[in-house]
């Protein structure tokens, strides 16, 4: 049985931070998990690998965990978001980004575990 506590979590980001999207879907995410941020929805694996991947092309993604809560069926995390623009983003989550430029901002998101798993993922950022 997989222990879901502040190490899961490290080992979660350090997964996304290296880009193995396919890894860590199908490692951490139920097969018809849900994920949601204020922009977009995505269902299931093949959509949420999708997303990751769409935006790991433009950036480089670096999400850093300050505070990490679990409780036995969701987890809270506080994470600094850092983007280093590959190339001209007009339409940028935090907004517009020249190649090379850097964006920084505090992202919060909730978990909803089933089995160890992520059934339900709610990511929300504020201004840049």
């Amino acid at each position: 049985m997989i222990t879901v506590d502040e190490n899961f979590w490290r080992n979660y980001y350090e997964l996304h931070n290296k880009a193995r999207f396919v890894e860590l879907i199908d490692r951490f995410y139920d097969p018809d998990a849900l994920f949601e941020n204020p922009r977009n929805q995505f269902r299931g694996r093949e959509e949420i690998i999708k997303y990751f991947q769409g935006a790991g092309e433009f950036a480089k993604l670096t999400l850093t965990p300050t505070e990490i809560w679990v409780k036995p069926n969701a987890t809270a995390t506080e994470i600094e978001f850092t983007a280093e623009a590959k190339q001209d983003i007009p339409d940028f989550v935090t907004g517009p980004l020249k190649a090379g430029e850097i964006s920084r901002i505090k992202m919060a998101a909730t978990y909803r575990m089933k089995s160890s798993l992520i059934v339900q993922a709610l990511v929300f950022w504020g201004p840049r």
